[in-house]
């Protein structure tokens, strides 16, 4: 019996002493498993945060007093929804910081998209310096019944010291960079996204064909993956080369339409629009901010 007695005795003592040494070793921190995105992942998501992007740049402007729309309601109907909350004021603002990150508008037209959008607030009716939970775009006067949301007004004062943050940053960034380069290739991507689906009409116009545009897309991706763009100079050459190249796409695409029927190409001409603002918002940029790359 002792023995027995003294075998369980020794059993629960080694697992006591033993027990500092477990709860230590799964206490330790373990760096979470990094799992690194495919490059088509990767392309598969910025195609799709730049199509995000295209509902404030199609929506937030003089119409709406560059307030954001509450929704755009595509069935049955087109509807958009000229009214706006603090939390979409302040998802304009993050969604606006994150256009600029991603490449797809450059510095001055953030900066005056903030600015319009500010101005705009200072206009809008309060209470106690609180905003109401809702507005007409158009107006600007407070919907019906009014109220204060303090979680609307949470999420307006949270993304406000985010946009700070990155105005904070905004005067260490460089002017161009990778940044511009793959927010330009993902607006070509969407680009070549709408010419595929021309694969069914016939390919020849009397003068221009479906190839060719395809050919002047290519053209344009691969100005883009160059990646050789490290000097004011070059970067002037590749905005010139691109407001040509999309220039002849415009050329091509006005030649197709007229043969298919201008409501084929709607989605086209709209991504080929964004890229040449887009183009020309860059160059706007260098104009403005470092005209001497010009002239090297």
């Amino acid at each position: 019996k002792s023995t027995a007695a003294f075998g369980v005795m020794t059993a629960f003592v080694a697992v006591w002493a033993l027990s500092p040494f477990v709860a230590h070793w799964i206490s330790r921190l373990r760096p979470p498993e990094r799992k690194l995105l495919s490059v088509n992942d990767v392309q598969f998501a910025r195609l799709i945060s730049r199509r995000t992007w295209r509902f404030f740049e199609a929506f937030v402007g003089p119409e709406d007093n560059w307030l954001p729309p509450d929704n755009f309601q595509e069935d049955p109907a087109p509807v958009l929804a000229h009214r706006t909350s603090p939390t979409n004021i302040g998802l304009l603002a993050l969604a606006t910081v994150s256009a600029y990150d991603l490449g797809y508008i450059a510095s001055l037209e953030f900066i005056e998209r903030q600015e319009l959008t500010f101005a705009s607030l200072a206009k809008l009716g309060k209470f106690h310096g609180h905003f109401f939970n809702w507005y007409d775009t158009k107006t600007l006067q407070p919907l019906q019944p009014q109220y204060i949301s303090t979680v609307d007004s949470g999420n307006l004062a949270g993304h406000a010291i985010a946009l700070k943050q990155a105005c904070v940053e905004l005067p260490d960034a460089k002017l161009f960079d990778q940044r511009i380069l793959k927010g330009l290739a993902d607006t070509i991507s969407a680009i070549s996204v709408e010419a595929a689906g021309l694969g069914s009409f016939r390919q020849r116009t009397e003068v221009v064909t479906v190839s060719q545009l395809r050919n002047e897309i290519e053209a344009c991706q691969r100005l883009v993956s160059v990646g050789n763009w490290n000097n004011l100079p070059s970067w002037f050459l590749l905005f010139e080369s691109l407001r040509q190249r999309t220039s002849e796409i415009e050329d091509i695409i006005n030649a197709l339409a007229h043969e298919h029927g201008e409501v084929n190409f709607k989605e086209l001409r709209w991504w080929l629009g964004a890229l040449q603002h887009q183009v020309s918002s860059c160059r706007r940029d260098a104009d403005a901010l470092v005209p001497w790359g010009r002239l090297l």
